[in-house]
């Protein structure tokens, strides 16, 4: 698998070897609390593929061009984008940033699943209850630096919900968070308008390349 960024003129900011049980792999992979001697090789593969693209990501930073939200998509449903893009954040974090991670795929939300959170209230609360602020959705999870967003109740249009006034609200409120990265995990691309109407939000757009 690889992760291309079209945005920056970059071809190519990292591959992800194929795991059959990649899920399966712990998603701490922080090298103080899980030593490379104790590692399974599928883990220390992981470990080293995910430090190398958060490493890419950090070297577009270079000429201090502030790249801290990023979208992260694929083309069809079922290629691993929703566990890659959880990896990518929990890399950050490990690496001592810190981190937001939002679930965006309000048609299939698995960003939850992944880290055993419940989704009773999440962006598609946020978004459409006024009286809720992102402090009463904001999830803290096991991982050090690492909070999430679940995508909350499923609405039955998103791209309306992420194409309003309130998203842009929203979006803006968090920058004042001092994250270090935001991540989106966003729905499939081929047939829907959801990771383009994130994009504009975002300084980066990540897609994934089965």
């Amino acid at each position: 698998m690889e992760l291309v960024s079209n945005k920056f003129g970059i071809p190519l900011l990292g591959t992800v070897p194929y795991l059959k049980d990649i899920q399966k792999t712990k998603l701490s992979i922080n090298q103080d609390s899980n030593s490379d001697n104790n590692k399974t090789a599928n883990e220390f593969i992981c470990s080293e593929s995910f430090r190398s693209i958060a490493t890419s990501i950090r070297f577009l930073n270079i000429n201090a061009k502030l790249t801290n939200k990023l979208v992260i998509t694929s083309t069809k449903p079922s290629e691993g984008k929703t566990t890659i893009t959880a990896f990518i954040a929990t890399t950050f974090a490990d690496l001592g940033s810190k981190v937001l991670l939002i679930d965006a795929d309000m048609r299939r939300p698995s960003i939850h699943k992944i880290f055993d959170l419940d989704n009773i209230n999440g962006l598609s609360n946020l978004i459409t209850d006024a009286t809720l602020t992102i402090e009463d959705v904001l999830l803290k999870t096991s991982v050090p630096n690492l909070d999430i967003i679940t995508a909350g109740i499923i609405p039955p249009d998103p791209v309306y919900l992420l194409s309003s006034n309130r998203m842009k609200e929203i979006t803006k409120n968090i920058d004042l968070l001092n994250y270090d990265y935001v991540v989106f995990d966003a729905p499939p691309s081929e047939t829907l308008a959801d990771p383009k109407v994130l994009a504009k939000y975002c300084d980066l757009s990540l897609f994934l390349v089965t």
